[in-house]
């Protein structure tokens, strides 16, 4: 009988078989992987406790030889054995006063009830050695990175490096307005500013950090009172040369603005874009065109004859070099082209002359030169 359409075929006996052996397989796969994932968070409890249980027993060992060599401290403290003394003490962290023996006696109270002055002695200089160590332990971070500060502030070289010896962060302390230990250091008109800086920064100052002021920089600082030596530093040793602001100004407009001229030049001659604009929308020439002073109007001067144009950044000087250079060229080879067609025509005027004269006339000019050959 042909088969009804829209009516689904019933699975064979061998379909359902194959139907429940996957099922059985899934569920098998199941259950092992359930297995396996018990066994491996079993095995890490064990090792986690067997950690646990180890670190225990190595505690528990220590506290028992730090009670064994405190006791032997006190032992050698009532005998007078101080090379033995000091052996525990340095050697084993042996602690006066961890162990009391009769009438509750530190090592200390002992050997001074037993007459020994040179332990007792030793005692108290090891104490006073401990009081100034935890004394400059516990001085604190800030301290020393505030004292760091102050000796830049002060130019004071030597200061400032036993400090950073000390540990003492370049960056570590700002004063109210932000500035840290570089820009104090740029700031210094001293001898002892520029080898404070070189600290400094090897002992990993940020060359870039902006104070909360007014966002400059030590590049900034060092323009603005035409520290040509140290811009020139900074520049060396990795400082943005075009880092702005909060009033989106560079150190070119800081240099320009206080009418540095030298610093000027240094900063043109290093590539720095002379086009950026503050937030009053003027850039370096605009700021110096402004100023009525004589280093002014030399600023002006040497902006209006930096070899690129001022409205082009340093990005753009590449092309512009390159494009003068061909322009030059083009020149060139058009001069050398005038200079061949002129010889071209010439030569055709020549040989047109050649032509256009008669026969008798060559005759009667051939002549006259024979006989002025004769005569």
């Amino acid at each position: 009988m042909p088969k009804k359409k829209g009516v689904e075929e019933e699975p064979s006996a061998l379909e359902i078989l194959q139907a429940e052996e996957e099922e059985k397989q899934r569920v098998r796969e199941i259950e092992l992987e359930r297995a396996t994932r018990s066994w491996l968070d079993q095995q890490k409890n064990d090792l986690l406790e067997e950690q646990r249980r180890l670190k225990k027993k190595e505690k528990e060992w220590k506290a028992a030889k730090q009670n064994r060599v405190n006791k032997e401290l006190w032992d050698a403290a009532k005998v007078g054995l101080l090379p033995r003394i000091e052996a525990l003490i340095i050697d084993h962290g042996a602690i006066d006063g961890a162990f009391r023996g009769g009438d509750n006696w530190s090592a200390k109270e002992v050997a001074e009830h037993e007459g020994f002055t040179h332990i007792v002695e030793w005692f108290e200089l090891g104490e006073r050695s401990a009081r100034t160590f935890k004394r400059a332990s516990r001085k604190e971070q800030e301290e020393l990175d505030e004292e760091l500060y102050q000796a830049c502030r002060d130019s004071d070289f030597d200061q400032t490096k036993e400090l950073l010896f000390e540990g003492a962060r370049p960056d570590g302390h700002r004063n109210f307005w932000g500035l840290t230990a570089l820009h104090k250091a740029t700031l210094r008109k001293r001898k002892g500013g520029l080898p404070t800086m070189q600290l400094l920064l090897e002992a990993g100052a940020d060359v870039n950090a902006v104070d909360r002021k007014d966002g400059s920089t030590a590049l900034h600082k060092a323009a603005g009172k035409g520290y040509s030596t140290k811009v020139e530093w900074l520049l060396l040793h990795g400082a943005a040369i075009n880092s702005q602001d909060y009033n989106l100004e560079t150190a070119l407009h800081r240099a320009t603005d206080h009418g540095h001229v030298d610093t000027v030049r240094l900063l043109v001659n290093h590539g720095i874009d002379i086009k950026i604009k503050n937030r009053t929308q003027r850039d370096a020439a605009n700021i110096a065109v402004a100023r009525d002073s004589k280093q002014h109007s030399a600023i002006v001067t040497f902006l209006d004859h930096v070899p690129w144009n001022v409205a082009e950044t340093r990005a753009d000087r590449h092309m512009i070099f390159e494009k003068a250079m061909k322009e030059a060229e083009k020149a060139l080879s058009d001069k050398k082209e005038e200079k061949k067609k002129l010889r071209a025509t010439e030569n055709s005027s020549d040989v047109h002359k050649r032509t256009t004269e008669s026969p008798l006339t060559t005759r009667k000019s051939r002549s006259k030169k024979k006989r002025g050959k004769r005569k």
